[in-house]
């Protein structure tokens, strides 16, 4: 069966037709023979295609991952960056709350200080509300901040996976583009045989 197989078969046929015998033993050793050596030398030249279809092959496929790398590398250090802004900006919203909770309770403390014994009982009531509410403030800062953490991260494996779906296609096409030019080189080589 296969392309090599009729080869074979047209030969014997071509053989025994051209000798006028069942079997051309010396005949067939000769053109055997020839057929031997065409196939090497034809192997040979074909080495240096195939050996090109491979290397071209490593090339592309080099530079797609050298493509997909710095992509991945470009998406790991913009996440990085958000999250390192976001922590400074968490950072400067604790400072903004406590530099308030501090200038108020300083304050409500003087009035303490100069406040007569009715008028005491508020105040403290007043540094309880401050105390309960600055706690709520912070909560709700660092619950913001977890979820724009969270929202980053996301995000930031959403640009990784377009990166390594982008060195995917990127290899699938240098395969492709190697299997084609194999294929031809296949083609080339039985229409030579």
């Amino acid at each position: 069966g296969g392309p090599i197989g009729a080869v074979g078969a047209f030969i014997i046929t071509k053989l025994r037709e051209s000798v006028g015998a069942q079997s051309p033993s010396r005949m067939a050793a000769e053109v055997g023979g020839d057929i031997i050596d065409g196939l090497a030398l034809g192997m040979e030249e074909g080495r240096a295609s195939l050996e090109t279809a491979i290397a071209d092959l490593a090339d592309a496929l080099g530079a797609s991952f050298e493509r997909s790398l710095s992509a991945v590398q470009k998406a790991q250090e913009a996440i990085e960056g958000d999250i390192e802004e976001s922590e400074r900006g968490h950072t400067r919203r604790l400072e903004a709350l406590q530099l308030a909770y501090t200038r108020r309770r300083m304050d409500l403390e003087a009035e303490l200080g100069t406040a007569k014994l009715a008028q005491r009982r508020g105040i403290l009531e007043k540094i309880a509300e401050l105390e309960t509410d600055h706690s709520r403030k912070v909560e709700d800062e660092q619950a913001r901040h977890g979820q724009r953490v969270s929202d980053l991260a996301e995000q930031g494996a959403e640009r990784l996976l377009a990166a390594e779906q982008t060195m995917a296609r990127d290899r699938g096409r240098a395969l492709a583009e190697f299997g084609s030019n194999f294929d031809q080189l296949l083609s080339q080589t039985e229409s030579a045989a």
